[in-house]
């Protein structure tokens, strides 16, 4: 049972690595997409006879210009794909069953809670990788270690407890995030009406008129793409629930005892289990909508239809 609970968790370990190289590399080519897009922006208006230093080559900025924008829409076209978002966004929703079914195994709960507990996940872990687009990264990229629950409150402190926690820190992580960019696209709009108003007397400022429009759609854009006010709601009422369980249980087993105190353990690991699953559903939905990519890829004005590539061309890099 142990070597493999232990080839189990390895699985999921895979799983969640491709789900964080997977996330990463959208972060990225998101960043510098729309970074590239308004650094060709600003090049283009400074490229204007009104504008353009001495001793450049007529020309040579536009000409930067339009091949920056170009390097832009090629990161667009290539990673910032429906089927890239699916895929990481996949991996993550296996690694996060997988490791619902080891916890609950480990817990010795239904069904694992009888001499073929070990079948029984064998048959979960290789059920819930049929059918997944996503491709597992290598075991060896986990480093978390598998579940042990060698008295019941070992699941308390390093399942549910733990799992609360990370909630709430990935909330306050999101919260800072989101503070950082409404900030800078309330500085940019402000830059942006400025720049409107005084360029009326000053004819050359309403060149840079266009790029800080531009600059604020990035901004907004990375904002909405973070997701970053729904899921402080998500992890908040996540962790709020499974904090109330514990604390429920806690208060429920007092005086209980033999069969009575199982029942009331059993029924946490599954009220546990039944939160984060819900969660992760969420989750996962949040993510696989399509709006927040179609909008970036029309702020760097590229076909829709690009972003609607063969499956088989876009492979995720994992």
């Amino acid at each position: 049972m142990d070597e493999l609970l232990l080839e189990s968790w390895k699985i999921r370990n895979g799983w969640a690595a491709a789900a964080r190289a997977g996330k990463r590399a959208q972060e990225s080519a998101r960043s510098w997409a729309l970074g590239l897009g308004v650094l060709g922006a600003g090049l283009g208006a400074i490229a204007a006879p009104a504008v353009a230093p001495e001793g450049v080559p007529e020309g040579l900025l536009a000409i930067v210009a339009a091949f920056v924008l170009a390097i832009a829409a090629y990161f667009g076209r290539e990673f910032l794909t429906t089927e890239r978002e699916t895929a990481w966004a996949e991996a993550r929703a296996v690694a996060e069953a997988i490791a619902r079914e080891c916890w609950r195994c480990a817990a010795a709960i239904p069904p694992y809670d009888a001499d073929d507990r070990a079948s029984k996940l064998a048959t979960s872990v290789s059920d819930l990788t049929k059918g997944v687009s996503a491709v597992r990264a290598s075991s060896a990229n986990g480093s978390s270690p598998p579940p042990e629950v060698g008295a019941f409150q070992d699941y308390i402190d390093n399942r549910a407890t733990e799992q609360a926690g990370w909630y709430e820190k990935r909330a306050e992580e999101h919260e800072r995030k989101q503070g950082v960019f409404r900030v800078c696209s309330v500085v940019l709009g402000v830059v942006n009406v400025l720049l409107g108003v005084v360029g009326s007397s000053v004819g050359v400022l309403l060149t840079f008129v266009p790029v800080a429009t531009t600059a604020t759609a990035a901004v907004v854009a990375l904002l909405q793409a973070g997701r970053f006010a729904s899921m402080v709601r998500l992890y908040r009422a996540t962790a709020d629930q499974l904090n109330l369980e514990v604390a429920r249980f806690q208060s429920e087993k007092a005086g209980k005892s033999g069969a009575e105190l199982r029942t009331l353990e059993t029924k946490l690991v599954q009220s546990c289990e039944e939160i984060m699953t819900r969660e992760n559903e969420a989750w996962r939905a949040e993510w696989l909508t399509k709006e927040e990519i179609q909008k970036i890829l029309q702020l760097l004005e590229l076909p829709e239809q690009q972003a609607q590539a063969d499956p088989g061309d876009q492979a995720p890099t994992i």
